[in-house]
């Protein structure tokens, strides 16, 4: 206990002493934790895989991106369009249930960097076949160097925690 005095919330009441502990019957007052800026378990905290995470992110959203341009590309109209949205919104829902840090289901790392191959190279072939080759090369190409520079040096697929895929 201190000395402190906690002001008076009823009018007519004394001031209560101010307590460390808990009263009882309440949960305990836990300490304020420290936000960290560290990438996750298993890497390095360095720029350069603060950079390489943000592409990572940057890829996940371009991969939404190529897929809701690709098909509506490729079936046209408004209704290209609504169904570009919905294979966007398929390609979301995999990568939350797989993917994700937060997925709902933990794969092994070699079936969720397979996933994520598959996811991008379907965009890049939509791209391709909608005309827009370019664009799938990028894509696919950034995303294979960006899963190699997030390996960690000697260690084998599947071993080892790793942020995400």
């Amino acid at each position: 206990m201190t000395d402190e005095t906690v002001p008076d919330a009823q009018p007519g009441r004394a001031p209560q002493p101010r307590t460390d502990e808990p009263a009882p019957g309440s949960s305990p007052r836990r300490a304020p934790q420290p936000e960290t800026d560290e990438p996750a378990p298993g890497l390095p905290a360095t720029p350069a895989i603060g950079v390489l995470l943000t592409v990572r992110f940057l890829l996940e959203l371009a991969l939404l991106a190529a897929y809701a341009v690709s098909v509506a590309r490729l079936v046209g109209g408004a209704v290209g369009w609504a169904a570009g949205a919905a294979a966007a919104l398929v390609v979301a829902t995999v990568w939350g249930l797989l993917l994700a840090p937060r997925r709902r289901y933990d794969a092994s790392l070699p079936v969720r960097i397979a996933v994520e191959l598959v996811l991008f190279a379907g965009a890049a072939s939509g791209l391709w076949l909608s005309g827009l080759p370019g664009w799938g090369v990028a894509l696919l190409g950034t995303e294979v160097v960006t899963l190699a520079l997030l390996r960690r040096p000697g260690e084998p697929v599947g071993g080892g925690p790793h942020p995400h895929p």
